[in-house]
Parts: structure tokens; sequence; C-alpha cells
């Protein structure tokens, strides 16, 4: 089964080389085969050589399948004094989706940047290391705490020797040390670290995974049920102003009708609390009357 599986996939690789040979050749990109199929191996190396500057630098990438693992991108890039390596497995969708003339030309570029990053940082460490001696030079005994110091600087120029000076988390430097007479110095060499080693090797570390999102909360059936039944209940029709404003006005005439009649059977009667009563009563109807016509 694994066999079978291995010819399929070498066989749709072919497909996608083939297409993809005419691009890289045009690019200048050499083509070398270094498959072993009986050993359920496919691989074949892509190289190009550049010149940066007065340097010439040799950058190659391999994409190898081995039986029914996924297919790996392997990469170096080489100057005078400098390597750096790479590998990192190859999806087939995206292999089958970009083709594979973008996939070899994306792990060359990337070889070639990390190489130049590389370089660049090598060059620093060379400067952090001659600042290093100038300090150790300069570092007296008329400075407090001296033979700490040139032991701190000593470690510095030690691990710049060794290209092992750059530290996630080492950010600065100094920290409460005190030069002296020196300080500015020594803030100068912690800028230069910052700014030549620091920066530049951090800025190419993996970012952390975003959080994925939240899933929304689907919309409760039974409301949505509900609301739809309540649809179809058939609404009153709208009463009309025009039929709203004769009914208050009817109403309000009555009230103020039983008004007078109650303020006139007060006097017949010389009830003084029922007339004052129903004076009062027509009052307010009138008063209110009068507000809904303003």
């Amino acid at each position: 089964m694994s066999e079978d599986l291995f010819r399929r996939a070498a066989s749709e690789l072919d497909a996608l080389l083939a297409a993809a040979r005419p691009d890289l050749e045009r690019r200048g990109i050499a083509i070398a085969d270094g498959s072993a199929r009986e050993a359920l191996v496919w691989a074949f190396s892509f190289s190009t050589e550049r010149e940066i500057g007065i340097e010439r630098q040799r950058i190659a990438c391999t994409l190898t399948l081995r039986g029914d693992a996924p297919p790996m991108m392997q990469s170096l890039a080489t100057g005078s004094r400098i390597q750096h390596r790479n590998h990192a497995p190859v999806a087939w969708p995206e292999l089958r989706r970009r083709g594979m003339a973008a996939i070899v030309e994306d792990a060359l570029a990337s070889a070639q940047y990390f190489l130049q990053v590389k370089i660049g940082a090598d060059f620093a460490h060379q400067e952090f290391i001659r600042r290093c001696e100038a300090i150790l030079d300069l570092i007296g005994n008329d400075i407090a705490n001296a033979p700490a110091l040139r032991e701190q600087v000593a470690t510095w120029k030690t691990l710049a020797e060794q290209r092992s000076l750059y530290s996630a988390v080492r950010k600065t430097l100094l920290g409460n040390l005190d030069f002296g007479h020196l300080q500015e110095d020594a803030v100068v060499l912690e800028q230069f670290y910052q700014e030549s080693i620091y920066r530049p090797l951090s800025s190419h570390t993996i970012p952390a995974p975003q959080p994925e999102p939240e899933p929304q909360p689907e919309p409760d059936s039974a409301l949505s049920r509900r609301a739809a039944i309540l649809d179809r209940i058939p609404k009153a029709p709208p009463i009309e102003p025009a039929e709203a404003g004769t009914s208050l006005l009817i109403l309000g005439v009555a009230l103020a009708l039983i008004a007078v009649a109650l303020t006139a059977f007060g006097i017949v009667r010389h009830s003084w609390s029922l007339g004052i009563g129903g004076a009062i009563f027509f009052l307010l109807v009138v008063r209110a009357l009068w507000q809904w016509h303003r």
C-alpha cells in the first residue's frame, strides 16, 4: 500500500516538475535529479548562484518525497563564511495550487534573505567585539567596581565571538551597571547591540498563534417560531386621525354638558358642594378640550 501511494505521489510530482521546468530554466535555476525510486525516494535539487556586492553566494533547495510521508523542502544558502540551512514540509494543496516553480523560487528567496541577515549579524558581531575591546582598554582602576565591569565586558566579547550573544530575553545589556565616566560609551555599545544584533535577529521569530474566533451563538429556534406565530395574528387597522379627533370632540362636549347639568342641579337644590364640584369639573373639561385643540 505504501509503495502504491508513493508511485502515485511521485507521478504527480513528475507532472508538476515538467510544468515548472521551463520557468525555472528561464530564471537560471539548475535542476538535478537525486531520486532513488527503488528505495521509495523522489528528490530533485534546484540551485542558482548570485553575486551580492563582491561576494558570490550559492543558494540551493531540495524537494524530497519519502514513502507516504509529506514532501519536505530543504534549503541551503552559502556565502564566503556564513551558511544558512532550513527545512520545512510542503503542503500538497499549496503545491498543486501555486505550482512547483513558485514553491522552489520562494524557498530559494527565503534562504538567500536569511543568509543576508546572518551575514549582517556576523559583521555586527565583529564590530561589537571591536567596541568591547576598546572599552576594556579604557576601564581603569579609577572606576568603582572595575574588575566586575571588565569581567562583564569580557563575557559579552566571548559571547559575540561564539555568535551566541543574541537571546530573546536579552533585550538590554547594561541593567544597573555603572561605568562611571565611560557610561556614555557603554550606552552606545548597548544601543548598537539592540539595533544591529537584537532587532534584526528577533524580527524573524515565529509569531504567536492567533486565538481562534469565538463561535457565534445560534439564534433560539423557539423564539423565532414564537415571533413567526405572532406575525400571523391579524392586527387591528390603525385609527385614522380624523376619526380619533371626532370621537374625542364628542366625548368632550358630552362631559361638558354633564358638568353644566351638575352645576345647575346644585344651584336649584341650593347644594353648594354639588354646584362648586360641577363648576370645577366643567372647567377641567374645557381646559382639556382647549389643550387638545392647540
